[in-house]
């Protein structure tokens, strides 16, 4: 090949990856708005479940138990099955927001 075509190559495979990117950032918009309304319950759910694991009994058993469930959950995060779980927790509790606007604004 020559270098004309392996730069067009590159250039259309560019374009490619800029136009899906925009469809993924399009297609998620919805989660990131929701996760961004609900960001301060899951911190303060975090910092209770770990305070509570923390104050049930010694402190080098609570290090350990804070750690596998952090490990735990950022695994299951990073994972498929945690990223379904996640946008379908947020597309349940949009839709159900989107419900209740609708009824308290019917112009809309």
């Amino acid at each position: 090949m020559s270098l004309k075509q392996d730069r067009q190559r590159v250039q259309l495979a560019a374009r490619r990856l800029i136009s899906q990117r925009r469809q993924l950032h399009r297609e998620t918009q919805w989660l990131s708005e929701d996760f961004e309304r609900y960001r301060p319950i899951l911190i303060v759910g975090g910092g209770l479940i770990a305070g509570l694991l923390i104050g049930r009994g010694k402190l080098t058993d609570a290090t350990r138990a804070v750690s596998s469930m952090a490990a735990l959950g950022m695994s299951l995060m990073r994972s498929s099955l945690g990223t379904l779980m996640l946008s379908r927790t947020f597309r349940v509790a949009g839709e159900a927001a989107s419900r209740t606007d609708k009824r308290a604004n019917p112009q809309s």
